[in-house]
Formats: structure tokens, sequence, C-alpha cells
């Protein structure tokens, strides 16, 4: 049941889902992204099964059905910090989903493993 509703809720964001140990899904912009994985959190609770989110924006290579490069490694590594019925942002997302009534709680800036610098992070309240 909870494949199904994930593939519900991102055939209605146009999500793709890309192959992956867990689901991975790419769109067309973080804000679909967002919305798809606020549906998910909800519907899932439903089901009475807490799901985890992550959303990161960048560039992404798909390597035969596999997508790879370091938006990948980013979103594995805030989707590693969410917690049950968390959705973890990356501050790259969060910027280019101003203005969408969406709110934020500020998580700092945390070093991400492999990747230079420190990034500043968020969960979707």
């Amino acid at each position: 049941r909870d494949q199904a509703l994930i593939r519900k809720e991102l055939a209605r964001y146009d999500g793709r889902e890309a192959t992956s140990d867990r689901c991975l899904a790419t769109f067309d912009g973080p804000i679909r992204a967002l919305r798809c994985a606020l549906s998910l959190r909800e519907g899932s609770r439903q089901l009475a099964v807490e799901t985890r989110a992550a959303v990161h924006t960048g560039e992404c290579a798909f390597e035969g059905d596999r997508l790879s490069g370091d938006a990948v490694r980013v979103a594995a590594q805030l989707l590693a910090k969410a917690g049950p019925g968390e959705i973890w942002v990356s501050g790259t997302a969060k910027n280019l989903i101003a203005g969408s009534g969406i709110e934020f709680r500020d998580q700092g800036l945390r070093p991400l493993e492999n990747l230079p610098g420190q990034w500043p992070l968020f969960t979707v309240e």
C-alpha cells in the first residue's frame, strides 16, 4: 500500500522515480518535490506508516539507470538526518521555494560528509 501511495503522489507532482534502495525521485523544481513530500507524509500517516524525506536541488546525472552526483549525495545525507515524519530541506532548495507559504525551522549550518563547507539546513514545520 505504501508503494502505491508513493507512485500516486509522484504522478500527481510529475516526479520521476529513480532506481535506488529507497525511493529517490527527480522533479522539475523543488516546490513540486516538497509538495510531494508533504502529501506523502500526510498520506502515510493515514496508513499508520512514518515517512522521512529530503529535498535538495542541483545538477544530477544518470549513469545507466542510476542517478548520481553531488546533489544526490546531499539529499542522501539530509535523508539520513531525518527522523520519522520529518522533511529536511537544504538552504539551496529553501531559497527557491521562497514565497510558497511553507514554514521552515532552521537547523543551523552543518557539515556534510565529503562536501565542502557548512550547509544551511532546515526542516519543514
